[in-house]
Formats: structure tokens, C-alpha cells, sequence
């Protein structure tokens, strides 16, 4: 479904795009067209052992204290060169009013995962169109309807059902999405995503060198 009116996006200010910002700028010019992800009726929320909600500016504050408080860990896993010590609340409220305009405007949907019993935010996931890939063998970006990252902090990733996280994702788009096969890429440093990809039968179909990912395949139907 296509939108009847062109919608042009905010300008934003280069002086105060952080390093997650400007890799989400990067990413959306590197996008292959084969994914329009405007023809998705993106659900508001889902809730299983996690819960997954859209995000809004009112999120800020609380995405901010989840993502600094594993801020070591996150830099070293997620390959994302994020979040760091020198970014601000300021700076990381441009970075959600980003992700929030990408999302009304159907160019890439963002949620935050919250731990329903202690209604805590933990982390956030992230459904972008494709990125090409042209330098690595084998890799068609055609095969896939989007491609699906996130982060999850120490809380998260020590909570009850932390292991039930990637589980929740797939049944999510499952039910959700309508879509054959989805890409989930991570850092080859990222463990925990890896162990779950692995024990939720996900295949690994390529090795990105030049990000230093692996490349998993989800088939939803």
C-alpha cells in the first residue's frame, strides 16, 4: 500500500548526530530498494514472555538509562560503535525523535522491549529495509523482506526470560508480519544473540568481513 502523499523528512542537525544516528543515516542510503516497508500494517505492540511497543518520544529517558547502564558491554557487542560515555540525554533525544519520524513515516520501525513483570525497559529492536551487501559472496538481498537487529542490556539478558527472547521475535513476525524470510545480522561478538539464532533454527547464510557480521536467515513461513 502506498502512501498518497510524499512525506519529507525533518532536517537533521550533523552537529549532534551520534554514532548510532549517523550509522542509521548510513544505513538508509546503503538500502537496497527490493524491500518497501511501507506496505506493512506495523502493530502497535505484542506481548509474550517479553513485550514489544512502539516508540515514542516518551521513551527517552528510559532508553537512555537502559542503554548506559550496560554501556560497556553494549560497545563491546554490538559492533555499532554505541552508545559511549560522551553521548548526552540531548543528544540521545535527537536519536529517538529520529527513530520515531522513521517509523511514522513507514521508512524503519522501532519498539522497545520491556520486561513485563517489573515493566522495565530493556532494550529496543529495530525493522529496517536491506542493506545490499554487495561485497559479500553469495549474499541477495531480494531473498529477504527486511532485516531485524536489536540490543537487549545486562538486566534483560539476565532476567527470567532472557533466553526466551529471539523466540518472542519470531513468533511475533510470524504472526504479525506477512513475510517469507527476514534477516537477522550480528556482530560476531554479540553471544547471546548468536546462542539464540542457534537454538531457535535459524540458518546462517553469509559472513559480512567488512562489518564483522553473521548473516541469519529466519523463515516465517
Amino acid at each position: 500500500m502506498e502512501k498518497q502523499t510524499e512525506k519529507r523528512s525533518a532536517p537533521i542537525k550533523i552537529s549532534m548526530v551520534g554514532p548510532l544516528l549517523l550509522s542509521m543515516l548510513l544505513w538508509a542510503f546503503t538500502a537496497t530498494g527490493q524491500s518497501d516497508l511501507t506496505q506493512y500494517d506495523a502493530p502497535q505492540e505484542y506481548q509474550d514472555d517479553w513485550r514489544f511497543v512502539v516508540l515514542s518520544e516518551n521513551d527517552s529517558v528510559a532508553y537512555y538509562g537502559a542503554a548506559q547502564a550496560s554501556r560497556r558491554m553494549l560497545y563491546e557487542t554490538l559492533g555499532w560503535g554505541w552508545p559511549t560515555s560522551k553521548q548526552t540525554l540531548e543528544s540521545h533525544t535527537d536519536t529517538i525523535q529520529f527513530h520515531v519520524q522513521q517509523h511514522n513515516e513507514g521508512a524503519a520501525y522501532t519498539y522497545v522491549i520491556l520486561e513485563p513483570q517489573h515493566r522495565q525497559l530493556r532494550g529496543a529492536l529495530f525493522i529496517s529495509r536491506v542493506q545490499n551487501r554487495s561485497d559479500v559472496p553469495g549474499f541477495d538481498p531480494a531473498e529477504y523482506q527486511f532485516e531485524i537487529t536489536f540490543w537487549l542490556n545486562e538486566a534483560g539478558q539476565s532476567a527470567q526470560h532472557s533466553n526466551r527472547l529471539v523466540a518472542n521475535i519470531a513468533q511475533w513476525v510470524r504472526e504479525e508480519w506477512d513475510v517469507e524470510s527476514v534477516l537477522f545480522p550480528t556482530s560476531r561478538a554479540n553471544i547471546f544473540a548468536r546462542n539464540q539464532f542457534e537454538q531457535n533454527n535459524f540458518e546462517m547464510v553469509a559472513e559480512d568481513a567488512s562489518s564483522n557480521e553473521l548473516l541469519y536467515r529466519f523463515r516465517a513461513r
